[in-house]
């Protein structure tokens, strides 16, 4: 089995999906969540999840718009992606779902357009 220490592992990464032209936060977003998995136990949506996102962009393009709430009722909303990575559009979708909670109570928050596998988020 070939070892690789976990900063290594990140900087290829990282490398990896700057150069399909994802930025360097959504970058960093999208391989902070899917090492988070990979170190507890989720590999299948772990770092096999990077492999992914060129094939994505190179298919779907590059996120051309910011992720937008496009439907809003009070305590249940709807975000478009604009094909963001999932981890990106799934951590914006939780702090939406945070922020509405509190003001509500509950929440319920959605999302669609998004590339790749938005992992396990909990």
């Amino acid at each position: 089995m070939t070892e690789i220490k976990i900063d290594d592992l990140k900087t290829l990464c990282m490398t990896a999906l700057t150069k399909t032209g994802l930025s360097n936060e959504h970058a960093a977003i999208t391989v902070d969540h899917y090492l988070e998995n990979e170190c507890s136990g989720k590999k299948s949506h772990g770092m096999v999840r990077v492999l992914q996102i060129p094939p994505a962009i190179q298919k779907y393009g590059l996120p051309v718009k910011e992720i937008e709430i496009t439907k809003d009722n009070n305590n249940i909303a709807a975000i478009d992606g604009h094909m963001s990575t999932g981890p990106v559009v799934g951590k914006a979708v939780l702090e939406e779902t945070i922020l509405r909670s509190k003001k509500h109570g509950l929440a319920l928050v959605g999302a669609n357009r998004y590339l790749g596998n938005s992992g396990s988020m909990a």
